[in-house]
């Protein structure tokens, strides 16, 4: 009876952890590539968090200065919108959500939400962060990804 209780209670614990996951499959970069609206590069510039027009959830904007768009229409800007964040006193983590620093170098792989905000598509599969004395390897990943998306 003691084995079967601590099984229980094990099971227990194990789910309660997965709970807070976020559980998403494996894109390879075609597949990220052919489900994203906009591929840009370029330099985050500033952040900010929002409610949502319901004023229910907290989403964390992040703009893009763009140096280039690989797929989709043309941007001198754009803005990423990942839920969570903090506001108002109040917090909002949402497990796997993309999280950007301000003058960070990234190339994203975008798609657009009901609410019309431009999301990383694949969670953080989507954003590919380069360092910009990483020039040669960025410069290798935009040919390689210019391949997929002929």
């Amino acid at each position: 009876m003691k084995l079967l209780k601590l099984r229980m209670v094990s099971i227990a614990c194990l789910a309660a952890l997965n709970l807070g996951a976020t559980a998403v499959r494996r894109l390879d970069l075609k597949e990220l590539a052919q489900g994203s609206a906009i591929i840009a590069q370029g330099r985050i510039v500033r952040q900010w968090c929002a409610w949502d027009p319901e004023h229910r959830f907290i989403w964390t904007h992040s703009q893009v200065a763009v140096h280039e768009v690989l797929k989709g229409a043309a941007h001198d800007t754009i803005t990423i919108s990942e839920p969570g964040g903090t506001l108002d006193g109040l917090s909002m983590q949402v497990s796997g959500a993309v999280r950007f620093s301000d003058g960070e170098e990234v190339v994203v792989f975008l798609r657009d939400t009901p609410l019309h905000y431009w999301r990383v598509n694949g969670w953080s599969q989507g954003k590919y962060h380069f360092s910009r004395a990483a020039s040669t390897d960025l410069a290798a990943f935009k040919a390689r990804l210019r391949t997929v998306i002929r």
